[in-house]
């Protein structure tokens, strides 16, 4: 999906997360359309994009976001990713630095171990290092009431009946959603490498760390821990917000990011203190 035809700030791309698609993005392409160039890419096996027969992992999805930006010509990008969107976008700006203008990762998923609370439910490290496992079948849909489960917990609240919350649950419900979940659960080991604490470059764009507190999917414990992973930077937190804040607080993370942009040519030590809730 992409929209937008003005070309007065950098473009926007932005990436959705594990077994939802571009579609949850779609109240912040509404919000920042008049100002930027917006795409939401779906990763393979999601939504709109092809389906291969293969374990989707980060490799698979970075090599796929860079084809993306050379296809459309995108000249350093602002990458806002959410949880394995984050990875990506973290990734290519690892391997590219001179072609990403910045990134913002919301709710960084780095791996297994960091999906625990998905389920509600206490697995050791030990358990999440094999896969398949059983908490790779329950988070997979294969067993319908924790299918259910896993949807209400990406909300930070009991989530209302609207138009996205329909979507994803009505995405549990297909075969080859399923299978394409599988096939995301079979490859997430390859995304443990931003298990915190984790190896940042010194020669990474601007970077953001931006996280739901009552996160229910990837606790609020692990956004210091990524974010003291990375330099100089500090996470912002949403109070009230949970793992799909670009559609629960799509004003505030509309205010967050905008702001995000506007530091991209000041120094550092003239940024506002992004812990602050105003």
């Amino acid at each position: 999906m992409e929209g937008g035809d003005s070309i007065d700030g950098p473009p926007l791309v932005f990436l959705h997360s594990g077994s939802t698609d571009g579609h949850i993005w779609h109240r912040m392409l509404r919000r920042m359309k008049g100002s930027h160039r917006v795409y939401a890419l779906d990763w393979f096996g999601f939504g709109q994009s092809f389906k291969p027969r293969r374990d989707y992992d980060l490799a698979l999805y970075t090599e796929q976001l860079g084809s993306f930006l050379a296809h459309k010509d995108l000249k350093n990008p602002i990458l806002v990713g959410v949880s394995i969107g984050a990875a990506v976008a973290l990734e290519y700006a690892q391997q590219h630095p001179d072609k990403v203008g910045g990134i913002v990762l919301v709710n960084l998923c780095g791996g297994r171990a960091m999906l625990r609370a998905s389920l509600g439910l206490s697995f050791s490290s030990s358990r999440w290092r094999k896969l398949p496992s059983i908490a790779t079948f329950f988070l997979t849909g294969q067993i319908s009431p924790i299918a259910h489960r896993v949807v209400r917990r990406a909300f930070g609240q009991e989530p209302p009946p609207d138009l996205l919350y329909r979507h994803l649950r009505q995405l549990q419900r297909q075969s080859w959603h399923a299978r394409s979940r599988w096939r995301l659960m079979s490859g997430l080991s390859s995304f443990d490498k931003f298990m915190p604490p984790f190896s940042s470059p010194k020669n990474l764009p601007p970077v953001w760390v931006i996280w739901g507190a009552n996160n229910r999917v990837l606790d609020v414990s692990f956004s210091h821990r990524v974010a003291g992973s990375l330099p100089q930077c500090q996470p912002v937190l949403f109070p009230s917000g949970g793992h799909l804040l670009m559609h629960e607080q799509a004003a505030r993370l509309e205010r967050e990011l905008r702001d995000a942009l506007e530091t991209l040519d000041r120094p550092i030590e003239q940024i506002r203190d992004p812990t602050s809730d105003s």
